[in-house]
């Protein structure tokens, strides 16, 4: 800011300004404004004049407490707010329809034990964050799109008739940590070797469930696409480490070692390389080329 808007304590008078500097400092605030415009622009919130303000302040926040948290962001999803697919929420209309809570202590309780104090505590039913969050994000961003709800309806019609397919994904889902929290930490490289092993056999677990899911030949299955640098990372740490006994290990000064609980084991059964041939590996690579074949 202080580029385009210069001092008014460095303005002395109009004789004491020197035409070379002014042109030189007017074309570099040109270039700012020009630069900023662009990235608003590429970030897709020209036209979101508030959620541009939020984002910026978001940012601001983040990074007075954190630096790194503002590293290696994604582009912030701005397709809800089309208004031919998703209904609009605008001012207040969440608190005053009571979607979210509002209330930590809840007005009564479910058959779950769980407190009732809004939409979303009625109908939660997810097993993990990152269905926690699609669902907070389906409820503040209503679906209008009649082919687009009629799709999720019968999608949910067939997991709903297949109980048993249904139960074994439950059952999988459960299994799955906040994938998201994970994998920011992975792309800061601030993920510890126990989280490291959490994550990647959770895209295993991840693996199991799309592999059930386009064996059913049920209607989700056109939801489902190959991700090839997917596989090849999977195949690639599966087929090299040991994940369990890397779960083992600490990073200290840049370096992995073993962790103190753990130095009193026998060496050789903490190598943390599969062998040419090892049962383990085999095991691994079988669930990944299954689902590669998919």
């Amino acid at each position: 800011l202080s580029k385009i808007f210069p001092c008014e304590s460095q303005i002395k008078t109009k004789n004491d300004i020197d035409a070379d500097t002014n042109t030189d400092a007017d074309t570099e605030s040109s270039h700012n404004i020009i630069h900023n415009k662009q990235i608003i622009e590429d970030l897709g919130l020209e036209r979101i004049y508030y959620g541009m303000v939020s984002y910026i302040i978001l940012l601001q926040y983040c990074y007075e407490h954190n630096t790194t948290l503002v590293e290696k962001l994604t582009k912030p999803n701005t397709s809800f707010l089309d208004s031919n697919r998703y209904l609009i929420l605008t001012h207040n209309a969440i608190n005053q329809i009571n979607l979210l809570s509002t209330n930590k202590n809840g007005v009564k309780h479910n058959r779950l034990n769980r407190n009732i104090d809004s939409l979303f505590s009625v109908i939660n039913y997810t097993n993990t964050p990152l269905g926690k969050r699609y669902l907070m994000s389906k409820l503040c961003n209503p679906i209008t799109d009649i082919k687009l709800l009629n799709e999720t309806y019968d999608m949910t019609e067939d997991l709903i008739l297949n109980r048993s397919l249904l139960n074994d994904i439950t059952l999988f889902l459960k299994e799955i940590p906040d994938l998201e929290r994970y994998q920011r930490k992975l792309y800061l490289r601030i993920i510890k070797p126990n989280e490291f092993v959490t994550l990647f056999k959770s895209y295993l677990t991840i693996v199991k469930i799309y592999t059930k899911l386009y064996e059913s030949n049920l209607s989700v299955k056109k939801m489902l696409f190959q991700a090839s640098e997917f596989n090849q990372c999977l195949s690639l740490i599966f087929s090299k480490y040991k994940l369990e006994i890397l779960s083992k290990y600490k990073i200290d000064n840049n370096k992995l070692i073993l962790s103190e609980s753990n130095l009193n084991e026998n060496l050789l059964d903490n190598k943390l390389f599969f062998d040419k041939q090892d049962d383990k590996a085999d095991s691994y690579w079988k669930d990944i080329k299954r689902y590669q074949e998919h």
